[in-house]
């Protein structure tokens, strides 16, 4: 039977949000226009996306092939068709400045979701000091200014893991259907994120039968998730079936193998995040997955694994491109991370401070570990959004950039 529905920004604290929002904002706004004499978008996808929108407006949405070269793990159809919409309305001169601002509301938005499930999931200042580590990801900063189809993917993404949080264990599916079809419109990434909740879904419509035969139903929905998965992750990453395009992949190029060769962006994440923190999201993820199996239950865990399992699947088929930017479909992903990592750190406080052979106090070793999960993020932010601001002189002269670059 559903609960009752209760408001989703419930005692969310907005001024808290404000203040490192606008730090955030100044901070990447700052470097791209000192790089770049204007505010521009660093990734050339996103101009593809972009112009297509701006096609789309001037031929009053009767044409939506797409002209410009697109990549189909990083470019799709709805969101261009919503910013054509914006294009139509404010022409699409302004249209970076208007996706700046539009990405500052996602960000804010999306950060209030995390607080939403974070104050759940750890309460207290632990959860605040979960959020400034979430707002201060160098993914998560820069999906929501990339200014591409990923911001929209990053909405659906958390309103969808909000539902599967909260809706769903209360007896409401709507909303997690409804985000999950929207994310698979947004782009082919999009779509395997949206599979893996589904099958939550309707796994958690099942507990029932879960709770009877929990390794049979296990399998059987895996299964429906992995083999779809890795149909559309072929049709998404590989281009030819021939040894000419697999010639090329990063992957068959490697002459020495190590853990992280087999994924984008390092094993556990590692080019992103410090490894500590991805080594507690996978033990909090699997010490936790091993309760729900022993008490043969369906609950928001098994919605971060099937995720998780959607997130090693494209990091691996993302190796197999001579280039790829996994920041268009990989980002959406840290707002599981960082909530299931700080929820880890926190266990782990609480497991030291149980020893009673220490100095030190569960909340010393939990603010400590997430002050300097803070401070590393700070820094690899600048840097990342140095480097990518540094990177954007080299396309700031191409054709479908210059008709959106106001100087």
């Amino acid at each position: 039977m559903a609960q009752k529905k209760e408001s989703m920004f419930r005692g969310v604290p907005v001024n808290f949000i404000l203040i490192p929002l606008a730090l955030v904002f100044a901070m990447h706004a700052g470097l791209i226009m000192y790089y770049n004499g204007a505010l521009i978008f660093t990734g050339i996808e996103s101009y593809f996306s972009l112009h297509r929108a701006s096609e789309i407006a001037a031929a009053n949405f009767t044409d939506l092939a797409a002209k410009a070269p697109l990549k189909k793990e990083m470019n799709g159809y709805l969101y261009p068709l919503i910013v054509s919409l914006i294009a139509k309305a404010g022409g699409s001169a302004n249209l970076v400045m208007i996706l700046y601002i539009l990405g500052l509301g996602v960000f804010g938005f999306t950060s209030a979701l995390f607080y939403r499930a974070a104050d759940r999931l750890m309460g207290g200042t632990a959860a605040f000091a979960a959020l400034l580590v979430y707002m201060t990801a160098a993914p998560v900063i820069l999906a929501h200014f990339s200014g591409g189809d990923v911001l929209l993917l990053f909405a659906l993404f958390a309103l969808n893991a909000y539902h599967a949080f909260f809706s769903v264990p209360a007896g409401r599916y709507k909303g997690i259907i409804i985000t999950a079809v929207l994310m698979a419109l947004v782009s082919m990434p999009g779509a395997v994120y949206a599979l893996a909740s589904l099958v939550y879904a309707a796994a958690h419509a099942r507990k029932k039968r879960f709770a009877k035969a929990y390794a049979a139903q296990w399998g059987i929905h895996l299964g429906v998730f992995i083999l779809p998965a890795l149909a559309i992750l072929s049709y998404t990453f590989i281009d030819r079936w021939n040894a000419e395009f697999f010639s090329a992949s990063a992957l068959v190029n490697t002459k020495t193998f190590m853990v992280d060769t087999f994924f984008k962006d390092g094993f556990l994440w590692s080019k992103t995040l410090p490894f500590f923190f991805a080594v507690f999201f996978y033990i909090t993820l699997f010490v936790k997955a091993a309760d729900d199996i022993k008490a043969r239950r369906v609950s928001f865990i098994t919605y971060c694994l099937f995720m998780t399992a959607a997130a090693l699947l494209l990091g691996f088929f993302a190796m197999l491109p001579a280039s790829t930017d996994t920041l268009y479909f990989m980002a959406p992903f840290y707002f599981i991370i960082v909530l299931i990592g700080a929820a880890g750190i926190k266990e782990f406080a609480g497991y030291m401070n149980l020893q009673g052979k220490t100095v030190f106090t569960r909340e010393h070793i939990l603010y400590g570990l997430l002050v300097f999960m803070l401070m590393y993020n700070v820094l690899f932010s600048f840097a990342k959004i140095t480097e990518r601001a540094a990177a954007a002189r080299h396309i700031a002269g191409h054709e479908y950039v210059q008709k959106f670059i106001e100087r």
